[in-house]
């Protein structure tokens, strides 16, 4: 049980970051953070496929990612360890897939703040949901003209991630990673997973069966997590872009 208090002194050398006495932060094995991506998202519906193939087969799924496939993928029934946690997730799918004339900003603002910060350690599952989902969106929005109701959509859930930015609401590590999805920007593996999903190459199914485990090894569930919001973003991109 360590704390990290305002006016603490702070030493950093290449392997780690000692905070006070008692602190240390082993930098040994860091996750790089990329810039942005320029990815392809033609034959969309044909990755997705793939990507739906791959999450099934996966063991030990973690709450969000499994709710959130789930959604799409009612044949694929589980046991649901956390109804409080559920029960957040499905608001917010709810309030983000629906038809135009139904979208409600406030409606939005209000399931997605309800997710930052939602449940436990560094970066809680809700953050690290969101920062998959938001950072997608605007990757995609950088490489694609976007529909209104998604621009509209986008403009929302960043104006939620600023708006918590300093509030305490979440942990300073979760409020960085999610300032820097809304530049589109992901961790290195993500980055790497993104490509081997979208940019056709040779040798491309093994590349990303391995990127997906890759992905689903980051912390105690912050992969799956991130993996999650990656994957409803996808869908929505999918389902609001039928051309792709």
């Amino acid at each position: 049980a360590c704390f990290i208090k305002q006016g603490m002194s702070v030493q950093i050398n290449a392997n780690q970051i000692l905070i006070g006495s008692d602190v240390i932060i082993d930098m040994s094995d860091i996750t790089i953070w990329s810039p942005e991506l320029i990815l392809d998202f033609s034959g969309l519906k044909n990755k997705l496929i793939r990507l739906n193939n791959l999450i099934s087969s996966t063991p030990y799924l973690s709450t969000f990612l499994r709710d959130s496939f789930n959604f799409f993928n009612s044949h694929n029934k589980s046991n649901v360890s956390s109804k409080y946690v559920t029960n957040k997730i499905i608001v917010f799918l709810h309030s983000f897939f629906v038809k135009d004339k139904e979208y409600s900003p406030k409606g939005l603002k209000f399931a997605a703040t309800d997710l930052i910060g939602l449940g436990s350690g560094l970066t809680p599952s809700g953050d690290d949901f969101l920062a998959g989902l938001v950072g997608t969106l605007n990757c995609f929005a950088k490489n694609n003209n976007v529909c209104p109701i998604l621009d509209q959509q986008m403009i929302t859930l960043n104006e939620v991630v600023f708006s918590t930015l300093g509030t305490s609401k979440t942990t300073l590590v979760s409020e960085t990673i999610l300032k820097s999805a809304t530049n589109g920007f992901f961790p290195q593996i993500i980055g790497d997973f993104l490509l081997a999903l979208l940019k056709n190459h040779p040798h491309s199914k093994t590349s990303l069966n391995q990127r997906v485990k890759n992905v689903l090894s980051i912390g105690h569930s912050s992969g799956a997590d991130l993996l999650a919001g990656v994957y409803i973003a996808i869908v929505k991109i999918q389902n609001q872009m039928p051309q792709l």
